[in-house]
């Protein structure tokens, strides 16, 4: 009797390769968003991007920054993950705070992505930053798996493009940060990405998915629900400036924002 042939195991995963190549494309990292000027500082806006942050996401930063720029925010987004490990990110993000000068502004508000909050949150506990005014969470409870996903099922791939840090965030669980008299809020994004869609099997058989607030063990003011997948976080990032300033201005999202739990997010 023949032998069977080989699976073509790796052309089973190339639809795969495709879709972490524009989901998680940082290979061609865009580099930090800085004002245009240098003048006094009185209310900077901190933005700390995850993976999946590329050129098509630095231009909508780029819109919000020229945006806010007129109503007195200054927008600076680090360029902050390293390849290494978290903790050379959170010196990375130490770093990007002392070179500019962002612990002297009158006033800091920081918007973090996933990565943003696993980086920044242990560094929060060392680092006393006493105008820290506001930190904002995008959270998923879909995106959030993605790194174990795709560490455990295409590891050689997304460790040549990523790194150790992947693999690190993928075996770390979340470190809530206590915000005493910080405004904390969460967005959440209710649409799942291409990639959790075509690893849809692995990332449910993780656990149930939650999307009540409580579940993200995060202390907040105010947290809402967003009509956005994780890529749509960046492409569309400008249009969430209604949200963010009234968050900054008032320690609330607008009072017609949305925060019934929603359903299926791979229907939509």
């Amino acid at each position: 009797m023949c032998a069977s042939p080989p699976q073509p195991l790796f052309n089973m995963r190339i639809p795969a390769v495709l879709i972490i190549v524009s989901a998680f494309a940082s290979c061609a990292r865009p580099g930090p968003v800085l004002p245009a000027d240098s003048g006094t500082c009185k209310d900077a806006i901190l933005v700390l991007p995850g993976f999946g942050y590329d050129s098509k996401g630095r231009k909508s930063m780029e819109r919000f920054a020229a945006n806010v720029q007129g109503k007195g925010y200054r927008v600076f987004t680090a360029d902050y993950l390293r390849k290494e490990s978290l903790s050379a990110s959170r010196e990375s993000i130490k770093n990007f705070i002392y070179e500019h000068r962002l612990h002297e502004c009158e006033r800091l508000h920081v918007l973090a992505f996933i990565a943003g909050a696993w980086s920044l949150n242990p560094l929060l506990q060392e680092l006393k930053l006493a105008n820290l005014k506001t930190v904002v969470y995008d959270r998923s409870p879909l995106q959030e798996r993605a790194p174990r996903v795709v560490t455990e099922e295409i590891p050689v791939i997304v460790r040549q493009m990523f790194g150790a840090v992947i693999f690190e965030m993928a075996r770390t669980p979340y470190s809530p940060f206590e915000p005493g008299s910080v405004r904390t809020g969460l967005i959440v994004e209710t649409k799942a990405t291409s990639l959790i869609r075509f690893f849809k099997e692995e990332a449910l058989a993780l656990g149930p998915v939650q999307f009540d607030f409580a579940s993200f063990r995060q202390k907040h003011d105010d947290a809402v629900y967003w009509p956005f997948d994780h890529a749509q976080m960046y492409d569309r990032f400008d249009e969430l400036e209604p949200l963010l300033l009234t968050f900054i201005e008032k320690g609330r999202f607008p009072e017609d924002s949305n925060r019934s739990v929603p359903g299926d997010p791979f229907t939509r």
